[in-house]
């Protein structure tokens, strides 16, 4: 894990959500202080992560893991499209000394 002097926040949401307008306006205001630069997803869920971007008028990246996805955005907030426990969103941050959930 690298040492980011910034916070990286990562907003997941599971793909069932995506759909879903109202969700879709949590997840948005669920990043207080910011607002989401890019949604990712792995490529089995393209099609959810471009949804979703076309929905929140973001940028589209591919991938799904969390620690290489904060590396690349350290300071910034993004949606990440993604199969998770609960259906979200689920706000984590995660700065040098590792991962926390926030919200």
């Amino acid at each position: 894990m690298s040492d980011l002097q910034c916070s990286a926040r990562i907003v997941v949401l599971a793909p069932d959500r995506v759909g879903d307008p109202e969700a879709l306006r949590i997840t948005a205001g669920s990043v207080t202080g910011s607002r989401l630069t890019r949604v990712y997803a792995a490529t089995h869920l393209a099609a959810y992560a471009h949804q979703a971007a076309l929905a929140l008028d973001l940028p589209v990246g591919e991938g799904e893991d969390l620690d290489e996805i904060a590396d690349l955005h350290p300071g910034e907030a993004v949606l990440v499209v993604r199969a998770w426990p609960e259906p979200g969103p689920v706000l984590l941050e995660r700065d040098g000394a590792g991962w926390q959930r926030v919200g």
